[in-house]
């Protein structure tokens, strides 16, 4: 499991010259048995959660869209970022006229944290549907709407399940 798709057809070189069968796991690797998720139908189904959300909460009502990916992870991974975008539509049509910002996480939470401040002081946030490639990201972009007190501003998904992400929504 790595998640630089650019080294992906080296590493699969090396084993398929090794005569190695080998797994990727999250990335799909030439030559490899690929064990993840459908990335676009994931994220579809986030998107679909996120514009749900937003219809009970905002009725409907969205300022602004945010998708953060990690361009390093290629098309794959970041197909859950066009899945969210068409789950939201697919709910909310009017959603299409919203702006919508791609923001690069670089596989890191202070980066992403970074990212989303510098998003957040450029313009008047309100209502603000955040979709994340994977809950790092979704926690960094929530600490940043925290960091202003704007939390009650933003409705954030993520992807993956992992611990953190599971004690935030737990949290009252």
């Amino acid at each position: 499991s790595q998640i630089d798709f650019t080294v992906a057809p080296q590493i699969a070189t090396k084993f398929s010259d090794a005569h190695i069968p080998f797994i990727a796991v999250d990335i799909p690797h030439p030559g490899a048995f690929y064990y993840g998720a459908d990335n676009y139908k994931a994220g579809r189904l986030a998107g679909r959660y996120l514009a749900t959300w937003c219809t009970k909460h905002w009725d409907g009502l969205a300022g602004d869209i945010c998708l953060i990916g990690t361009y390093a992870a290629g098309p794959y991974l970041n197909a859950r970022l066009s899945g969210m975008y068409e789950g939201m539509v697919e709910v909310l049509p009017a959603l299409r006229t919203v702006r919508c910002c791609h923001l690069d996480s670089k596989g890191s939470f202070e980066k992403t944290h970074d990212a989303l401040r510098k998003y957040i002081r450029s313009r008047k946030i309100h209502r603000v549907l955040v979709g994340a490639v994977n809950d790092l990201s979704a926690l960094a972009a929530l600490q940043a709407f925290r960091d202003f007190a704007i939390e009650d501003e933003c409705a954030v998904a993520g992807q993956d399940g992992c611990i953190e992400a599971r004690e935030e929504m737990r949290r009252d």
